[in-house]
């Protein structure tokens, strides 16, 4: 492969869900992250927030799975 990076990123941006349980997972996060104890959380604040998260997550899960990482 000539460019392993590329063809992660690829296959990160451009695939497409089997399932719809990313959806509901987001869903599920947003009604944590969202409450009353939280209530002068912004609606914009709090998207950046669930959508930073979810990256951080997924970053480190792609650390893991790649080969030689520790």
């Amino acid at each position: 492969m000539h460019f392993p990076r590329v063809a992660l990123g690829a296959r990160y941006l451009l695939s497409i869900p089997a399932t719809s349980v990313t959806s509901k997972r987001v869903f599920s996060k947003a009604g944590r992250t969202i409450s009353k104890f939280r209530s002068r959380l912004t609606g914009a604040s709090a998207e950046q927030y669930i959508v930073l998260h979810d990256d951080i997550t997924r970053r480190r899960c792609m650390a893991k799975a790649k080969p030689g990482s520790s």
